[in-house]
């Protein structure tokens, strides 16, 4: 589990943490959300999903602008921490906010990269230190 060491309030919360519930770092980066108990305070378990090409990447492309424009609504919905490709073009992760396992899984699988088994996927709980 991760620590984080709170100290002081701020309109009723700790010095650390934000109006939207965002546990916050330097110059207020978030680093956090607020669920699952940690040290006194609750965070949202994160996921990382490493995302595989199991076919040739020139077969992936029908699906890329599916599977972009699926990043972008998970962004928007603040499911999704950050993304991104592998520089070797063999695939790439995320990081998801769920809040269990079930949900992050279900969210992987409705990844239209996934769904079309064109990329296969690992899921982890991650648990960000820093």
């Amino acid at each position: 589990m991760p620590l984080f060491l709170l100290k002081g309030t701020r309109a009723g919360l700790p010095s650390g943490v934000g109006p939207s519930g965002r546990i916050t770092g330097p110059r207020g980066a978030g680093v956090g959300f607020l669920k699952s108990q940690v040290c006194g305070w609750d965070f949202v378990p994160e996921f990382v999903v490493i995302s595989r090409l199991v076919v040739d990447r020139e077969r992936t492309a029908p699906f890329r602008d599916l599977h972009m424009a699926y990043m972008a609504k998970l962004k928007s919905e603040g499911k999704l921490r950050m993304a991104g490709r592998f520089s070797d073009g063999r695939g790439g992760m995320y990081i998801l906010v769920a809040g269990s396992l079930d949900e992050a899984r279900a969210l992987a699988e409705a990844d239209p990269y996934h769904g079309s088994r064109v990329r296969e996927y690992e899921l982890l709980e991650w648990e960000q230190r820093f």
